[in-house]
This record gives C-alpha cells, structure tokens and sequence, in this order.
C-alpha cells in the first residue's frame, strides 16, 4: 500500500511540474501493476501523428514465470526496467497523444540480486526486449486512459516471444 502511495504523490507532483511547462505530454501510471511495482510513463508528442514514450518501473515484489515446462524464471525484488517507444497513431480525426496507435518498443531490465532491502540494488542481470504493441487511448480533458496489447522478443538465455497487454491512467498536460 505504501508503493500506491508513494507512486500517487510521484505522479501528482509531477503532473504539476508538467503543468509549469510549455510542452504537451501525457503523465501515466498502470494501476493494476502497483500491486508488483511502481510504475511511471511519460508520453511526449513529437507532431500530429507521433509521439515517444519512456516508462520506468521499480519491481517491489518477486514474480515468477514458467520460461518453459522445467525451468521457472523470477524478476526478482529490487529489479528495474526503462521502456522506450515510439507511437505512430492512425486516427485522422485526433490529433497525437489520442487515438489508435501501433508502437515498436525496446525494454531494458535491470534484474537485481534477491535482497532484503528494497534500496540494495545489486545488478545481476541485464535483459533487453523488442516488442510490438497496438492500443488506444482516450484523452478527456486532462484525464487520460491508455489500453494496449502486443508481443516483446525477449533476448535472455532463450529467446522467446511473450504476449503482453496493459492499461493506464493519468493525466495530460
């Protein structure tokens, strides 16, 4: 509950950081992610068509995943990871950061060793992931909600392609 918090009064202070500024953007978080990490993307429209993206994530939880029937993989508690990506959005009649999207993305993930303290990063791993994603987002007023879903190549011992899906909410500026 305190990483809801802490991620809350992130994106507020933020969002009035962004309101000081000239430059159009869009300010989210994933909601349903708080429960594993703490989360924040920041969307920036380059022109009427496109924008780019970067999303930081700090993992707070161990998750575990099968890679394959014999082996279980975990991203472990104190990990990161940095999301780039660039947003080509297809609707005519809205102008970018609103409407349909298709997004090729690269992620850098910093997996760190198991510790017990949440600030005793030390890195174990470094993985990185290609991806291709397709969403919408909705842009009322200030309010914003973004909905995708698409694969990563994930580049590790084994490649393998992973789905992936997502929702946000947060505010435009």
């Amino acid at each position: 509950m305190k990483y809801f918090f802490t991620t809350l009064i992130i994106i507020l202070f933020s969002i009035k950081i962004a309101n000081s500024q000239e430059a159009n953007g869009v300010i989210k978080t994933n909601p349903l992610g708080l429960l594993y990490s703490a989360n924040l993307t920041y969307e920036k429209p380059l022109n009427e068509t496109s924008s780019v993206i970067l999303r930081v994530r700090y993992y707070h939880q161990r998750l575990n995943f099968t890679v394959n029937e014999e082996e279980t993989n975990a991203i472990t508690k104190g990990s990161m990871d940095f999301k780039f990506g660039y947003r080509y959005y297809l609707s005519k009649s809205h102008e970018a950061p609103n409407g349909f999207y298709i997004s090729p993305t690269a992620t850098l993930y910093l997996r760190a060793e198991e510790k017990d303290s949440y600030f005793a990063y030390r890195p174990k791993k470094t993985i990185i992931n290609a991806g291709a994603h397709a969403g919408r987002q909705w842009l009322w007023g200030k309010f914003a909600f973004d909905i995708y879903g698409g694969f990563d190549i994930h580049f590790d011992d084994d490649t393998a392609f992973m789905p992936v899906g997502g929702l946000s909410i947060g505010f435009a500026h």
